[in-house]
C-alpha cells in the first residue's frame, strides 16, 4: 500500500512561490526568536524525513517511525552538545567528512546504496543540518543568513547561466539539466556576492581571498547535496521528493543544498571566531 503524500501548500507557479517562500523565510530568520526558529526547523526536519522515507520505499508506519526517531535524535544531540562547543565542532567535522568522502563515493557507485545505510546516512545529514541551524541562529545569525542567501544565489546563477549557455552536463545520469557552465555561473554570482559583502562589511574582519574561499566551499557543498538527493530520486524514478510546495516539489527538493552547507557554516563560525 502506498503511503499518503503530504498535501500541497502552494500552487501559485514556480516563480511566485519561490519569491513568497524566500521573502517569508528571510524575514523569519531576521525577526524570529532563536527558540521559534529552532522548533520550526525541527518541524521541517520531520517533513524532510517523511519525504526521505518515501524515496526509500517505506510504508506509512515506517515513515512515522523514521521521522519520530530522527526528530528525537536531533533533540537529544542538541541537549547533549549544547554546553560543549568543542563537541559540536567535532560533530560538524564528522558530518562534513561524511559529505566530502562518502558523498562523492555514493555518487560514483553504479548500484544504489541499500535502503538501511541510505536511511542512516541521510538522517544523520538531516540531524547535523538542524543542529547547525539551531546553533547558528543562536550564536551567529548573520553568518547563517549570509550563507543561506549564498546557496539561493548560487542556485539562481546556475539556473540562469545553465539554461542559456549550458552545453556540458555535470552528471547526466543523475541530473541532466545541471551543467558545468551553470556551475561556473553559480561561482561567478557568489564571487560577486562575497566581494560586495566583504567591501561593505568585512574588510576589518577577514581577508578578501578567505571570503572567496568560503563561498567556493558553499558552492561545491551545495552542488554535492543537490546531486545526492537527485541520486535518490533517480533510483526510484521520480522528479520531486514530494508535492508540498506545489511547482517547487517537496521540502527536501528545496533544502537539499543546505544539508552539507549548514555544518560547514557552523564549523566556520567557530574557526573564524
Amino acid at each position: 500500500m502506498k503511503a499518503p503524500a503530504l498535501p500541497a501548500l502552494f500552487n501559485w507557479g514556480k516563480v511566485p512561490t519561490g519569491i513568497v517562500l524566500g521573502l517569508a523565510f528571510g524575514l523569519f530568520l531576521f525577526e524570529g526568536s532563536s527558540a521559534l526558529i529552532g522548533w520550526f526547523a525541527w518541524a521541517m526536519l520531520l517533513v524532510a524525513c517523511w519525504e526521505l522515507a518515501a524515496l526509500l520505499g517505506k510504508t506509512t508506519r515506517q515513515r512515522l517511525v523514521l521521522a519520530a526517531a530522527t526528530g528525537l535524535a536531533a533533540l537529544l544531540s542538541r541537549w547533549l552538545l549544547s554546553s560543549n562547543r568543542a563537541a559540536v565542532d567535532e560533530f560538524m567535522f564528522l558530518a562534513l567528512l561524511l559529505w566530502t568522502v562518502i558523498g562523492p563515493l555514493s555518487l560514483l557507485r553504479e548500484r544504489p546504496v541499500p535502503p538501511v545505510p541510505a536511511a542512516v546516512l541521510y538522517c544523520f545529514a538531516l540531524v547535523s543540518a538542524w543542529l547547525s541551524l539551531a546553533i547558528l541562529v543562536e550564536y551567529d545569525r548573520w553568518l547563517l543568513i549570509a550563507g543561506i542567501a549564498a546557496v539561493c544565489l548560487g542556485d539562481a546563477g546556475a539556473q540562469l547561466v545553465g539554461k542559456r549557455l549550458g552545453r556540458t552536463p555535470m552528471a547526466p545520469q543523475l541530473s541532466p539539466h545541471k551543467t558545468w557552465e551553470g556551475a561556473l555561473g553559480a561561482l561567478l554570482a557568489l564571487y560577486c556576492y562575497a566581494t560586495i559583502l566583504w567591501w561593505l562589511f568585512l574588510q576589518d574582519s577577514i581577508r578578501h581571498w578567505l571570503a572567496l574561499l568560503l563561498v567556493t566551499g558553499i558552492a561545491a557543498l551545495g552542488m554535492l547535496g543537490d546531486l545526492a538527493v537527485s541520486r535518490l530520486k533517480r533510483q526510484v524514478g521520480v522528479k520531486d521528493t514530494g508535492a508540498l510546495l506545489g511547482s517547487h516539489g517537496g521540502l527536501l527538493d528545496r533544502v537539499d543544498s543546505w544539508l552539507p552547507v549548514l555544518p560547514f557554516l557552523a564549523l566556520m563560525s567557530s574557526l573564524l571566531a
